[in-house]
């Protein structure tokens, strides 16, 4: 009789796992079958492939196309993997089936649902979105595989370790771009399947010069690469370039902690039989031990060419929008009276920087009175490039108008590299009753006040006694009704109304001055009260900087201060080179806040930088010729 203990250990393993065979069908049977479409990329350009990825889970039968017909894109199937994945005594099955997508020309493309016929069943896909923009290279920045990927963390792990557990890369869609254009990237990071990892952060991504957005949720599937098995994740956000030159992104670092499998000692003499399937490392995790590793994996840096926006043809109106818009127009009511509101809706709806997409410009002011404008942003996509931003503003006839104002929106195209002024549908209006002057009130002859008439002196009239010659009493008329007396007055008359004049003027200048030394002394404290205060944002606190800059410099010349530029506020006084490259620093900084968007104008300014730019501002005030 054979007694257990005499049982070889791979014979009682074949045995355990012919035993449970029927069981591990039965799950792997039970989960009905679906089906997944995924893009590598959902943008690109004229000339850059993507793939194409339909995973089926739960079965390995399933019918697929061969292409995929898309008006502008050449879908050809290129390849399929298929997988069988045994956690926590589960047995799944997936097939990955891959198309490479090959763009034509540049455009926005819808991949249609895909149906698909798996075990008897139709099952159909979700369609796809592809935006593909004008020629030239993609981008991508990998870890390489094997160097640079993984670093050692706190506990000092060789890193070597961490290069056979994971890489990462990150994707641009393009190499050149535009200051405020918003470009989409990937951080993909990859992970030997056959490893535990445990992530308890997001990637921290390097990126002067640039703002970014926050990550989206990420992306997980399991794929197969240079014939291995990893762990995919995918990061999605965007970028948006905020100075001209040579940017630099990346890298992008993503710490984990990996439980790393203990490889049991072989025993000798095996002879490559089937002990080599229990020293995998799954079962090397099943029937050994674990070591913990803190480690990072890391990408490589990655370089944008960015341009300036042009000066030539710029509009007045233009306020930072930069990509591709379009703007609809909506109205009401459209038959009113003089004075009652009108409700304008301006959609502008497309992809690019919404941060900088401001309300349309009112051009024809006159006549119409408006009030500032509400606004909603609704995006069509996790990062938010793509959407429609809603602009609701008043706006009041004060006379009677035919149709709605002219109204104008500017923006960027990078496609193009040109600048698009869009015009809002001037929708035909009714104004009714306008009002008309109240009239003048007309004396009536009734109530002309009577003429006295002239009543004739009678010669034997009572007369005073008379002192002096015969002559003075031919009249008893006052004085000064008599010409002379006025003609004798008017000299000191006119002197003394001079002299009124003159100190009226005089009072009047000196109030001026009073006046506008005091309006400015007002303003100047009213901007340091921002600049002091410890919550003010970055964007109002170089605005207010600047603004303290020109106020001060107006306020020995009569000027508007908004017409003093940054290069002659640094001519008008006697600074130093430090002043004045500091004077400089604020303005520059101002104008690239004015690209930056929300998510960088909104930080706080550091407790150093805000003492660096109050003294700047104090030395240039006490800078006197």
């Amino acid at each position: 009789m054979t007694t257990l203990h005499k049982i070889k250990p791979v014979t009682l393993m074949a045995l355990i796992i012919s035993a449970l065979m029927p069981w591990f069908l039965q799950q792997a049977k039970a989960a009905d079958p679906t089906v997944a479409a995924t893009l590598s990329n959902d943008s690109t350009e004229v000339g850059q492939p993507v793939e194409l990825n339909i995973q089926i889970n739960g079965s390995q039968r399933a019918q697929v196309p061969d292409k995929i017909d898309v008006d502008g894109l050449m879908v050809m199937h290129t390849g399929q993997q298929t997988q069988v994945q045994m956690q926590n005594f589960n047995i799944t099955s997936s097939v990955m089936h891959t198309y490479t997508v090959q763009p034509d020309h540049a455009g926005k493309f819808t991949i249609p649902a895909i149906t698909i016929e798996v075990d008897g069943k139709k099952l159909t896909t979700q369609p796809l979105t592809l935006t593909v923009t004008g020629s030239g290279g993609g981008n991508t920045s990998s870890g390489g595989g094997s160097s640079n990927s993984g670093t050692s963390g706190t506990n000092g792990q060789n890193p070597e370790v961490g290069n056979k557990i994971a890489f990462s890369e990150i994707v641009l869609p393009k190499q050149t771009a535009y200051v405020g254009e918003t470009i989409p990237i990937e951080i993909r990071v990859y992970f030997d399947a056959s490893v535990r990892v445990q992530m308890n952060a997001i990637p921290i991504v390097k990126c002067e010069g640039f703002t970014v957005q926050n990550l989206t949720q990420p992306h997980q599937e399991q794929i197969e690469k240079n014939g291995r098995r990893y762990n995919f994740i995918s990061f999605k956000t965007a970028i948006t370039p905020v100075k001209s030159g040579k940017l630099t992104l990346g890298p992008a670092v993503l710490p984990y902690v990996a439980m790393v499998p203990q490889h049991r000692r072989a025993r000798p003499n095996s002879g490559g039989n089937i002990d080599d399937f229990f020293n995998d490392d799954l079962f090397n995790g099943m029937l050994g031990g674990y070591t913990q590793e803190e480690l990072s994996v890391k990408s490589d840096e990655t370089s944008l060419e960015v341009k300036p926006l042009p000066k030539a043809g710029q509009p007045e109106n233009f306020s930072g929008a930069v990509g591709q818009f379009s703007m609809a127009t909506e109205a009401s009511p459209l038959k009113l009276s003089t004075g009652d509101p009108i409700t304008l809706k301006f959609k502008i709806s497309g992809r690019g920087n919404f941060d900088m997409v401001s309300a349309p410009h009112i051009v024809e002011e006159t006549g119409w009175r408006s009030y500032p404008p509400s606004s909603k942003f609704t995006a069509d996509d996790d990062v938010g490039i793509s959407g429609s931003k809603v602009f609701e503003m008043a706006v009041i006839p004060e006379e009677k108008k035919a149709r709605l104002p002219t109204v104008e929106f500017s923006y960027f195209d990078p496609m193009t590299e040109k600048y698009v002024t869009l015009n809002a549908d001037r929708l035909p209006l009714v104004v009714e009753g306008q009002g008309t002057p109240a009239p003048v009130a007309q004396a009536s002859p009734a109530s002309l006040p009577e003429s006295t008439p002239n009543v004739a002196k009678s010669v034997n009239d009572i007369h005073y006694l008379l002192t002096g010659p015969a002559h003075w009493g031919e009249s008893f008329d006052p004085v000064f009704t008599k010409p002379v007396f006025w003609k004798s007055q008017g000299i000191p008359l006119l002197a003394l109304l001079a002299f009124i004049g003159f100190q009226v003027n005089r009072k009047k200048s000196k109030d001026a001055v009073a006046k506008r030394l005091a309006e400015t002394r007002k303003q100047k404290n009213e901007l340091m009260k921002i600049l002091q205060r410890e919550d003010t944002d970055a964007a109002t606190f170089y605005s207010a900087a600047t603004r303290y800059l020109q106020v001060e410099t107006a306020s020995r010349s009569n000027r508007n201060p908004a017409s003093i530029a940054s290069a002659e506020i640094i001519t008008m006084r006697p600074l130093d080179s430090a002043t004045s490259h500091a004077v400089q620093s604020i303005f520059a900084a101002h104008d690239e806040l004015h690209y930056a968007g929300e998510a960088v104008t909104r930080q706080k300014i550091p407790p150093a930088r805000r003492e660096n730019v109050l003294d700047a501002l104090k030395k240039f005030e006490n800078a006197r010729d």
